[in-house]
């Protein structure tokens, strides 16, 4: 049962379908999971490991603080129906993440399980990508059916930005560098040999340059320092930046001689300006996201304290003005603090830390490094695909801690 009901909701996470009307393709997923949760409840009760009691206390605090808000917004507020939602999406990535701990600590042989749905899920987004990118005869349709085709919006190089199976490119970027740093992981953990590893590292830049999101390589370039510096130190870091820098500086050179790989440089020549800090709250720059994001200080400063219960219409793209929107100072204090305290209470129960739980502490570091960066462009946390994933990697590390510390 545990194997079923795992596997399904790996499926759901990494292949979810998106069909029908844009509230179901997005959500529909959702309410399976969800489904399959209280299932679970129902089947077998949860038994959290006693280790893990504060972390509980700390998240059900936390969700408190977000419901008292909430009621106050719902009251005294114009939408409160989308602030029962707005709540309701937390408690739902709570529950999911319990849920998920519980369900991979009944998993045996854990690692291998995740390792092997990593790759094959992989392979699938691989291939469903490549078929959106050149429309492939026969297989085109059900893919377009079963993942949707209203966000296969054209590059300037006039080919599709694909999403594979995540329905918004930029979304499929934050998956690209959680696997990125994946792929690099397993390597470590020699999991993977270092041909598979090349391969599949090569794929997945192929994959970050025809989705088109900058996002996604802000937050590769990000997630990706992290990792030299918590590996190597600054000396392999300069190398790497030296390297990084002369491949920039040629390509330019090269792709005077195809047109194609010229505009493909030229939608990520904002991306390097942003890197760089060039103006960047320009919205040329930012796509627009610039004059979202003034207007949505200044909404936060007009209400600032318990926020607005709804973040509005049209959505800020960006994580924290979402949240300062929705519940206020006090609703972000108390997610910076649960979070803060959630990394801190782990981190010590890891007493003594084997070569696989570091390498995983390293990769959990550098992912939500990468994600909080790509986070000022784009509003992630109400993203429930993306958030997902996020979670999905924080139970597994959670759980290799635990078991660590047995």
């Amino acid at each position: 049962m545990e194997h079923f009901v795992f596997h399904t909701v790996c499926i759901l996470l990494f292949l979810r379908p998106h069909m029908g009307s844009p509230i179901v393709a997005t959500y529909g997923a959702d309410f399976v999971i969800i489904g399959l949760m209280s299932l679970g409840l129902l089947i077998k009760p949860t038994n959290f490991d006693k280790k893990l009691r504060p972390l509980l206390i700390a998240n059900i605090s936390f969700l408190l603080v977000l419901a008292v808000i909430s009621i106050i917004n719902a009251i005294t507020g114009d939408h409160p129906i989308a602030t029962v939602v707005n709540f309701g999406r937390f408690f739902y990535y709570s529950w999911f993440f319990w849920f998920l701990l519980s369900i991979m600590g009944r998993v045996p042989d854990l690692t291998s399980s995740v390792i092997r749905v990593l790759k094959w899920t992989y392979l699938v987004i691989f291939f469903v990508s490549v078929i959106q990118l050149f429309d492939l005869p026969i297989l085109s349709n059900p893919v377009k059916v079963l993942f949707g085709s209203v966000k296969l919006r054209t590059l300037w190089s006039g080919y599709p930005r694909v999403y594979g199976t995540f329905y918004n490119a930029n979304w499929f970027g934050v998956y690209l560098v959680f696997i990125a740093l994946g792929w690099v992981s397993l390597l470590r953990l020699k999991h993977i040999s270092l041909y598979q590893f090349l391969l599949r590292g090569i794929s997945v830049l192929f994959l970050v340059i025809i989705s088109g999101s900058r996002t996604a390589l802000l937050g590769l370039t990000v997630a990706g320092t992290t990792l030299l510096l918590l590996n190597f130190g600054f000396g392999q870091l300069l190398w790497t930046a030296f390297s990084g820098s002369l491949v920039i500086y040629f390509l330019p050179l090269i792709s005077n001689k195809y047109p194609l790989l010229a505009k493909t440089i030229a939608r990520f020549e904002t991306a390097l300006m942003f890197l760089r800090g060039n103006d960047l709250l320009n919205d040329e720059l930012t796509s627009g996201r610039a004059s979202l994001w003034i207007i949505s200080t200044e909404a936060v400063l007009a209400k600032p304290i318990f926020g607005y219960g709804d973040p509005g219409n049209p959505l800020p793209h960006n994580s924290y003005l979402t949240i300062l929107l929705s519940f206020g100072l006090l609703g972000f204090c108390a997610f910076l603090f649960f979070l803060l305290f959630a990394f801190s209470f782990v981190t010590r129960l890891q007493t003594s830390r084997s070569d696989k739980l570091n390498v995983q502490n390293q990769w959990v570091f550098s992912f939500i490094t990468g994600l909080a960066t790509m986070s000022f462009a784009a509003e992630f946390i109400y993203t429930t695909q993306v958030m997902l994933v996020l979670l999905f990697l924080l139970a597994w590390w959670v759980s290799a801690t635990i078991c660590d510390a047995v």
